[in-house]
């Protein structure tokens, strides 16, 4: 069973041996209308924990983490948010506080 792995830019042909191979494919879900709108209310209201701004004290260090170019991350719709989201709960680190 020829099988074409999402590998690299143009994907990758690999021969499986057809009575032990199975695929599994994706399901695939139209995006959020709205990206921007839907992550600043996930941060706002999250599921199963309190939001940041009743976690995260002013005078604490945090550091946010974003993914690398191997990962499907929609960092550059999601870091504004985030950003944004920590304004007057946390200060930017040499910038002073963006309340």
């Amino acid at each position: 069973m020829l099988v074409k792995l999402a590998y690299g830019r143009n994907g990758l042909a690999v021969d499986f041996p057809d009575g032990r191979t199975t695929v599994i494919e994706p399901t695939y879900l139209d995006g959020l209308p709205d990206q921007s709108a839907a992550i600043g209310d996930a941060l706002r209201h999250p599921l199963g924990c309190p939001p940041l701004r009743e976690v995260v004290s002013t005078d604490q260090t945090v550091a946010i983490s974003v993914c690398d170019v191997t990962r499907p991350m929609p960092s550059a719709t999601a870091s504004p948010v985030i950003l944004d989201a920590r304004r007057g709960v946390i200060a930017a680190a040499g910038v002073g506080s963006w309340k």
